[in-house]
């Protein structure tokens, strides 16, 4: 057997989660259940203990190699480390909840106490590291000895792991990365092998547990920082690496019996007397139980369960408190009203008598302390409004927060009749349409992950989620979050929605994009690229064109990410807020051929000279390789591993280094490259020089 004793835990979620843990479906499968106290009353003090100590609770398990079946056995090790580590105090004077699993075909004994001695009400810490450390150790060979169980001396898997260290104003990116290689080690070095094991191993390293999901778990750091670990270990698919096939035993105790539990008894005797002497019950409160008592048994109660009467005292402790609080403010002000009647009365009689100078002063300065008392009582009444008005304001403000960051603004704004258009939208800027007309951008800000939106038809509405309920329904914030907590607890979407975070300037881009009204070009080309190309790129909704200019969508692996306009003259300008992405055309997935281009024109002109082939996926890199748009083509040759790759770039220097450059982003081995170069310098000069030898005539025929 195994004790091992966790850190302790802060808050009341924190406890929540963990006894949600300890009793999930496992419960149903017969493998988790409750074998001793009551979790709800737990909870209940650990929610009174969290009002006035920092840590509320501790928490941690008993782990046996065996399956111990016998319900005798099991009482008397509970009994044992309740005596062990509850030091002096009467069961009626603590609370602790034990839970049992089974689940791995071992013995595992659960438990979660409030850190609370129930007569007083005062803080009590039933394991503290520096005190009870050489307790732990022999509490456990007491028991594995009196029970004739496996010496956690001889178990395979080391005890100890180091665990990570990081300052208090560490990076999370360090601090989760440091967790991670703690943990690695201590699987390589057999000391964890299932995801239990890793949730134990964070709690005994100080770290809360706040949610426990499919494939990832949350927890709270010792410096009060939220942490949500992903991975494989942390997945509930990690159940083992290594197959124990028994656990080596020897018969070789390092003390016998009985001077472990002499050695034992000296230290929980010595800790109980201190606890006692601690813990004494005040006088009052000892009066108030013994009437209470009494007038059950003359009334014929049934008496109330442990832990509900502990909570009944201390409520009633902290009320006779707060009134005799009340009784003193309210001598102070009956006191307050009688010396001002005082003052009043001295003024009066000096005015009426004209009295001595000296007697003039003393009334004076009697008249000066009135509204300094006054003032007093001012600033505490203010004091106690600021303090209430900021306390409600931060969790209301909280509350807010967390609508905006976990509901999904898409998913929500089907429940008004919006609907995704998918010819218009990209992964990270959707576009929601109403049969009313009403039109909507959503996205999600990477800056606070909060979900925002524009309507690209009306400058004033945009926002959060707030601002698009107050928008169509004027609804105040005591409805809105009513209406916003049902939703996160029940979400009902139409479809879902997935969306990856952008920065605000993309949801711009994407609102700019879509305002843009294009004209279908039926009588005139661009540029010398002839009216059937520009058709059909035009209708593949990644180009626009309006009078005698093209506008071209560019794209990072995001999504819309800037707007590149082009004008018959040859000239280029890029939208304000655009990054400089790459523009595509075709179907990534599909493509038998992935065709990069400098520009889109010269992609329309290869077009246009019969080169293309149906099943062709173009990319253009707008005339030079940064970060955004190497970003994107590593994307599209990882995306589409078996696609051939064509270089049709300018026939010069900086064409072939733009190549070079691409070849060296590609990542799958075999496949083939090859080159589609114009004879010109570049292939609108090869659509002119083509077009002068067939003979025809353009006055668009423009060289860029």
């Amino acid at each position: 057997m195994i004790a091992k004793t966790f850190q302790g835990g802060r808050t009341v979620g924190g406890a929540k989660a963990t006894i949600a843990y300890l009793l999930n479906e496992r419960v149903s499968q017969g493998t988790s259940k409750m074998i001793r106290g009551d979790t709800a009353i737990t909870q209940k003090l650990i929610g009174i203990a969290s009002k006035k100590q920092a840590w509320s609770w501790s928490s941690g398990v008993l782990s046996f190699e065996e399956l111990i079946k016998d319900d005798a056995v099991l009482d008397d090790i509970m009994d044992d480390f309740e005596r062990t580590f509850f030091a002096g105090l009467e069961k009626d004077n603590y609370n602790i909840s034990w839970i049992l699993h089974t689940d791995k075909g071992r013995t595992e004994l659960h438990y979660i106490a409030p850190r609370l001695e129930l007569s007083t009400g005062l803080s009590f810490n039933p394991y503290f590291v520096k005190r009870d450390f050489s307790k732990k150790d022999l509490f456990q060979d007491y028991i594995n000895l009196k029970h004739g169980l496996s010496m956690h001396q001889y178990s395979e898997r080391p005890l100890v792991r180091k665990a990570p260290a990081w300052a208090k104003n560490a990076k999370k990116a360090y601090i989760r990365k440091a967790i991670d290689d703690a943990l690695l080690l201590a699987i390589e070095n057999n000391g964890i092998d299932n995801r239990e094991d890793i949730i134990y191993q964070l709690q005994e390293w100080g770290c809360e547990l706040k949610r426990v999901g499919k494939r990832y778990i949350s927890v709270v750091d010792k410096h009060g920082n939220t942490h949500r670990l992903k991975g494989e270990i942390y997945s509930e698919d990690f159940t083992s690496l290594l197959n124990i096939n028994g656990v080596i035993t020897k018969e070789v105790p390092l003390k016998k019996i009985k001077q472990i539990e002499m050695e034992l008894d000296s230290i929980v005797s010595r800790q109980g007397k201190k606890n006692r002497e601690r813990y004494a019950k005040k006088k009052e409160v000892q009066e108030i139980e013994t009437v209470a008592e009494k007038q059950k048994t003359n009334k014929g109660e049934v008496h109330d369960t442990v832990g509900t009467e502990a909570i009944r005292r201390i409520g009633s402790i902290r009320e006779r408190k707060a009134k005799r609080t009340r009784e003193l403010d309210r001598v102070f002000k009956d006191a307050y009203t009688a010396k001002r009647r005082d003052y009043t009365a001295i003024e009066q009689r000096a005015k009426r008598k004209q009295l001595e100078r000296g007697i003039t002063r003393t009334v004076s300065s009697i008249n000066r302390s009135v509204p300094q008392i006054k003032q007093a009582f001012d600033y505490r009444t203010k004091a106690i409004t600021r303090t209430v008005i900021a306390s409600k304001e931060k969790k209301e403000m909280n509350e807010l927060n967390k609508f905006k960051r976990e509901i999904n603004l898409a998913e929500f704004v089907t429940s008004f009749g919006y609907h995704v258009d998918k010819e218009k939208s990209s992964i990270n800027a959707p576009v929601m349409r109403h049969e009313n007309g009403d039109k909507i951008i959503v996205g999600k800000s990477k800056s606070d992950s909060h979900y925002i939106y524009f309507n690209p038809n009306d400058d004033s509405d945009n926002g959060t989620i707030i601002d698009f309920i107050q928008k169509r329904l004027g609804e105040n914030l005591g409805h809105l979050r009513k209406r916003l907590r049902a939703w996160l607890h029940n979400p009902q979407p139409q479809e879902k929605i997935n969306i990856k975070a952008s920065t605000k300037d993309a949801l711009g881009i994407a609102t700019k994009w879509d305002n843009l009204q294009g004209e279908y070009p039926i009588f005139k080309g661009f540029q010398g690229i002839r009216t059937s190309v520009v058709s059909d790129l035009i209708r593949n909704k990644k180009a626009k064109m309006i009078g005698d200019n093209m506008y071209f969508m560019l794209n990072d692996v995001n999504g819309i990410c800037g707007i590149e306009k082009r004008t018959s003259e040859g000239k280029k300008y890029i939208e304000k807020g655009s990054k400089k992405g790459v523009f595509t055309d075709g179907k990534l997935r599909e493509g038998k051929r992935i065709i990069f281009f400098e520009s889109p024109i010269d992609m329309l002109a290869y077009k246009e000279l019969g080169h293309g082939e149906k099943g062709d996926y173009c990319c253009c890199t707008m005339g030079s390789l940064g970060d955004t748009a190497k970003e994107a083509i590593a994307f599209i040759l990882e995306n589409n591993q078996t696609a051939e790759v064509v270089y049709a770039v300018d026939n010069d220097q900086a064409g072939m280094g733009i190549a070079e450059q691409i070849k060296e982003l590609d990542k799958v081995e075999g496949r083939t490259h090859q080159y589609d170069l114009p004879d010109a310098k570049d292939w609108k000069d090869e659509l002119i020089i083509q077009d002068n030898l067939n003979g025809y005539e353009h006055d668009d025929l423009i060289a860029p």
